[in-house]
């Protein structure tokens, strides 16, 4: 029946998400590998629209995939059109503060980071510590987790205060280095 040919569309999309997974991975640099990649990733794309809709989850993963593809290929207002649309996804169905927002928001900054466009590199920055600052550990949490979610923090801080010294932000960035240092064990 039709549930049995959702299931086997759904499947062969994983397929070939994996499969263009795997031509970037291994790329190293060749241009027909990655454009082999982008025509499989498009074609899950196709089928995730088709029978999951542009506002599933797993549609945004696969934006999310082909804007760190089109990054790769210099081809920014791709990637930022893939990116856009994966953040307004994730944000909707999985949170503004869930680790898939957060790393679409990484990616998003390295595409800004890559571009000199230090404006909007900031405006990811302080976006991802609001992600991280707002879904702290439960407070029942192990040492180990409170200490590698700080160390999350602690190195946005770090990227941030890169991207502030490159905006000519001295000053800000010497505060978010001595933030950052405040949240990692002495040593």
């Amino acid at each position: 029946g039709g549930g049995d040919d959702d299931e086997s569309a759904v499947l062969t999309a994983e397929v070939l998400y994996a499969l263009g997974a795997l031509h970037i991975v291994q790329a190293g640099g060749d241009l027909r590998k990655l454009e082999a990649a982008e025509a499989l990733i498009e074609r899950c794309m196709t089928i995730r629209e088709a029978t999951l809709g542009m506002r599933h989850p797993e549609y945004a993963t696969a934006a999310n995939r082909l804007g760190s593809l089109y990054v790769e290929l210099d081809r920014f207002a791709d990637a930022e059109e893939c990116f856009g649309w994966a953040l307004k996804v994730r944000e909707e169905r999985l949170g503004a503060t869930h680790s898939r927002t957060l790393q679409t928001v990484k990616h998003m900054l390295h595409a800004a980071e890559l571009q000199e466009k230090w404006g909007e590199a900031l405006a990811m920055c302080t976006r991802g510590l609001e992600i991280l600052r707002g879904h702290p550990p439960p407070a029942a949490a192990s040492a180990r987790t409170r200490a590698a979610h700080a160390a999350a923090i602690a190195a946005m801080l770090l990227r941030t205060a890169s991207v502030q010294r490159q905006a000519g932000e001295g000053a800000t960035a010497a505060a978010s280095l001595r933030e950052a240092l405040g949240l990692l064990p002495a040593g």
